[in-house]
């Protein structure tokens, strides 16, 4: 009884440790995770169970990097229909301007191509002051 109460309290920390990290940054954060299979969880196994998916198929920082410094190219210097591509050893992805408003807000096409999953998401960003601010369509 006491471990299960103990493992509940760690995991519990460890949900709590990632969503603050999450927090901290002001810099570009895509969801990086080309897991598509979670499911509700019953107990602390399937808790368990989905941090254990979400590991596995989490796209290296490495990677993520290189998505970003992608974005903020395609940001600053590519027109409508440009595309700017990465690649590392593990996984590669685009980045496509697909529409470029007169309030400075650019929509922008990514995809993403890791451990033979895609995935595809729309981010608007606009131009506020000297940063981009990014707003998930």
């Amino acid at each position: 009884m006491d471990f299960c109460v103990e493992m509940r309290t760690v995991i519990l920390g460890l949900l709590i440790s990632f969503s603050l990290a999450g927090c901290s940054t002001n810099s570009y954060y895509a969801d990086m995770n080309m897991n598509n299979t979670y499911e509700t969880p019953q107990n602390v196994l399937g808790v368990v169970s989905n941090l254990a998916k979400h590991t596995a198929y989490a796209v290296p920082y490495s990677a993520r990097g290189e998505h970003e410094r992608c974005v903020y190219f395609a940001l600053d210097v590519a027109q409508v229909g440009e595309t700017c591509r990465w690649r590392t050893d593990t996984a590669s992805g685009t980045v496509r301007v697909s529409a470029i408003y007169p309030n400075m807000c650019h929509d922008l096409t990514n995809t993403v191509w890791h451990k033979g999953r895609t995935k595809s998401w729309t981010d608007r960003a606009c131009l506020k002051g000297n940063n981009w601010r990014f707003n998930s369509r």
